[in-house]
């Protein structure tokens, strides 16, 4: 929906809700997931964006990105500018409750490749020290140069969105 303080439709919020959502391999369903953001395009979203080419991404706010997962919970907001070429660059502090339990789980399920999982596995003391409990995980997930991090660790390359608009139906 396009935010009560914007005009022209380039400026648009979006949620998404998930509940009892379980994945294949996983020993936990996710009990839930929470998405609010704020999506900047470089033109409006509106019956005519297909026409001639669908309006490129720009930037995103994630005002709230909450995931329950068990005993192991994500809380994230930040923003990210996307460059003409599809790079995009931000910072989104991240905070992870029970966070070996689900390094475990993203690293069984092979949605984090096992040299990265294994880095931030060992550097529990330095990725934790900015949060009182020590099983949880505070630290930035940083966009630069083409690459992502978690606080210093590289975590490899940043998701690409097309730099040029992406062709519409005829």
């Amino acid at each position: 929906r396009q935010p009560a303080d914007a005009s022209g439709g380039a400026v648009q919020n979006v949620g998404l809700a998930l509940e009892n959502l379980r994945m294949e391999g996983a020993t936990v369903p996710f009990a839930t997931a929470r998405l609010d953001a704020t999506l900047d395009f470089d033109a409006p979203i509106d019956r005519h964006a297909l026409q001639d080419a669908a309006p490129r991404l720009t930037g995103a706010r994630i005002d709230a990105l909450d995931v329950d997962w068990g005993e192991a919970a994500l809380a994230a907001s930040g923003e990210v500018a996307i460059g003409a070429d599809g790079i995009p660059t931000g910072e989104i502090p991240v905070e992870l409750r029970n966070w070996p339990g689900a390094l475990e789980a993203v690293a069984t399920l092979g949605m984090l490749p096992a040299p990265q999982a294994a880095a931030i596995g060992r550097a529990p003391g330095f990725l934790t020290g900015l949060s009182a409990a020590p099983d949880t995980l505070a630290a930035p997930l940083v966009l630069r140069g083409g690459q992502v991090f978690l606080g210093p660790l590289a975590l490899g390359a940043a998701p690409r969105f097309r730099g040029d608009r992406i062709p519409g139906p005829r």
